[in-house]
């Protein structure tokens, strides 16, 4: 073993960062691992192309949680999330749907299709805020297991089921709509025309392999909603720089608690034996010895892979060899060559 460390946390991507900054932070001398010469994973900024950087997969921020922007200080490292002010929704024969910040000017831009569906856009805003709101609280916690005998199981199913059963009779409709339906149904519900249906639809398809008529489209949709943008429910931004930007703003908050993070170190094994962990063993083959390791990775490079497979449950493995991994989404890079500028932020190229 060429070194020990309390903590060895496996793949630098934005979930690895966090958890190993949280581990620094506890106190315990952690060396994250990354096997490209880079960190962030799927939230990188490269340059592809000689002078343009592209933010290559992850590319908006919604869902991240404020409390972990507060404990793990990320403001102080240089996070800086901006607004997606706009949203354009191309129709047939030249309709268009442009939307901006401003709530009254996107109601009128919704009635120029349809008066009816902007007040039903309205009423359903303020119905999904509602709805957001109440499920916040849980977001944060561990799900309580329905086939557990675990009595904190079962008591945190019976708070969940308290919880939602105070919920007023048109908030907890919605809640079950989005939970039984699909993004399809429930927007004929709400909206005559299929402009304003299509404005609405994308939030229940994005990064999944359903369209707006399967059943899960609905809990997507939802699911999109349950993130923020400086506290409005539902809302999303950017990182200045792109994506890569926030990760290396991760990066800063795992070395100021006093992470170690290692490039070009692929992990090849998770060293054990009857005792437990003991530690990796990289892809050049030196070992590292701790106590506690964490995967970042995903489940199938986990457990068939970094794991020996031979020693595991085999419905665990099987379960995760069947697991499909098929991307869902296509991305498409503008290079300008001249930056506009935009008022009050010059023409700044993280911008």
């Amino acid at each position: 073993m060429s070194a020990h460390y309390d903590a060895i946390v496996i793949g630098a991507g934005h979930n690895g960062l966090v958890h190993a900054a949280y581990l620094a932070r506890a106190g315990l001398r952690t060396l994250l691992l990354e096997r490209r010469h880079l960190v962030g994973g799927a939230a990188i900024t490269e340059e592809l192309v000689p002078g343009y950087r592209f933010t290559t997969f992850s590319y908006a921020i919604s869902l991240l949680r404020p409390e972990i922007v507060q404990e793990l200080e990320l403001v102080r490292h240089g996070l800086m999330v901006l607004p997606m002010v706009t949203t354009f929704q191309p129709g047939r024969n030249g309709e268009y749907l442009l939307l901006g910040p401003d709530r009254d000017e996107n109601y009128h831009e919704i009635a120029r299709i349809s008066a009816e569906d902007a007040e039903a856009a309205r009423e359903l805003d303020h119905r999904i805020a509602r709805l957001a709101r109440a499920l916040k609280p849980w977001m944060d916690r561990i799900p309580p297991n329905a086939l557990s005998d675990d009595p904190a199981d079962a008591a945190a199913l019976r708070e969940l089921r308290e919880d939602m059963d105070g919920l007023d009779p048109e908030i907890r409709e919605l809640l079950d709509l989005f939970l039984t339906s699909s993004a399809a149904e429930i927007l004929d519900r709400w909206f005559t025309t299929d402009l304003v249906k299509s404005l609405y639809a994308s939030s229940g398809i994005i990064g999944s392999m359903c369209g707006p008529r399967s059943r899960e489209s609905g809990i997507v949709w939802l699911f999109h909603k349950m993130g923020s943008y400086d506290g409005v429910p539902g809302e999303w931004g950017f990182h200045k720089g792109g994506n890569g930007g926030f990760t290396q703003v991760l990066a800063r908050a795992v070395e100021s608690f006093g992470g170690e993070i290692r490039t070009n170190a692929g992990v090849d094994q998770v060293l054990y034996d009857d005792d437990g962990v003991r530690g990796v063993r990289l892809e050049s083959g030196e070992e590292i010895e701790a106590r506690t390791v964490v995967s970042a990775l995903d489940p199938r490079q986990t457990f068939t892979r970094i794991v020996d497979p031979h020693h595991l449950p085999d419905d665990l493995v099987r379960h995760v060899r069947d697991f499909k991994y098929q991307g869902s989404a296509a991305k498409v890079n503008f290079a300008l060559s001249d930056l506009p500028t935009f008022p009050g932020l010059g023409n700044d190229p993280d911008l």
